[in-house]
């Protein structure tokens, strides 16, 4: 595994992770979900070190929601602008996937997969309706998010929005928010509403049939979605939230459970390797 630097168009310089292989035929690019990265995360770390070892490349895409806070350099600029899940704006994830779309391609691969983790599978359909390329063969959603059902869940969330608002309403749109969101994640007020607010990461609408599927329909490529049998960030019955979504689909699309599989599918990594790989060296 090596650690890559890359350039997006902010000017801000990513840190991935690349598993490179021989004869570079394939690639899967992998977009980590909310705070999602490598070192938290070992499943990616699996996948990484078992599609090298079948000689398929595959990248850690860490963006500007990976980790919890982070300071990314900008190029031949002094000012490091602070990220992470806890200040990053959905729409950004366009200029982080399309700087490592570039990445690869410069690497000479043939063809890329592209598979987005929770709110990265929400990420993935987003680029997907908005950048076309040849080289992106079929994508894979893994624990795929309703987010505006998600944001329902959120405790106090009516307090919160007000104190968001008010909070950018005086200028102050970093300002944290003063309790935890999902007891987990600390969230800059600007943050917390566009993840409440953001129609583009509400693509998904199995469960709140609040947004819209219209990204995920004009996406004309194989799909395949995955979630665990315990995903408890999905639903309460997987395969019929997972079926929902892919008769939703314009296009040829299946799906997998892991069963025993929580969200992160620790325990599970090779399981999940195991349904990725049939799935991607099936492709023709």
């Amino acid at each position: 595994m090596k650690i890559i630097d890359v350039k997006n168009s902010q000017d801000i310089i990513l840190r991935g992770c690349l598993y490179d292989v021989n004869g570079r035929d394939t690639c899967v690019l992998f977009i980590p979900g909310m705070a999602g990265n490598i070192i938290e995360n070992k499943f990616i770390q699996v996948l990484g070190e078992e599609f090298q070892k079948h000689n398929i490349g595959f990248i850690c895409a860490h963006n500007q929601g990976s980790f919890h806070i982070v300071d990314y350099p900008y190029v031949n600029k002094d000012k490091f602008p602070r990220r992470g899940v806890a200040f990053e704006q959905f729409d950004d994830c366009i200029s982080d996937i399309s700087a490592y779309m570039d990445y690869i391609k410069e690497l000479g691969y043939k063809q890329i997969i592209i598979a987005g983790h929770s709110l990265g599978a929400n990420k993935v359909i987003y680029y997907l309706s908005k950048i076309k390329s040849n080289l992106v063969k079929a994508y894979i959603l893994l624990s795929p998010a309703d987010m505006a059902s998600e944001v329902n869940t959120i405790e106090n969330r009516d307090e919160l929005v007000a104190e968001a608002k008010a909070n950018i309403a005086s200028g102050e749109p970093d300002k944290f928010l003063t309790k935890l969101v999902w007891d987990y994640y600390v969230l800059s007020s600007a943050r917390f509403i566009d993840l409440i607010e953001n129609k583009h990461s509400h693509n998904l609408p199995i469960i709140s049939n609040k947004g819209s599927f219209a990204e995920l329909k004009s996406i004309k490529l194989p799909l395949l979605a995955v979630a665990g049998e315990k995903d408890d960030c999905c639903s309460d019955n997987i395969e019929n939230y997972l079926s929902l979504l892919i008769k939703n689909t314009d296009f040829i699309g299946k799906y997998s459970i892991i069963e025993g599989a929580s969200h992160t599918y620790y325990q599970h990594e090779q399981e999940l390797f195991n349904v990725l790989y049939s799935f991607v060296s099936n492709l023709k």
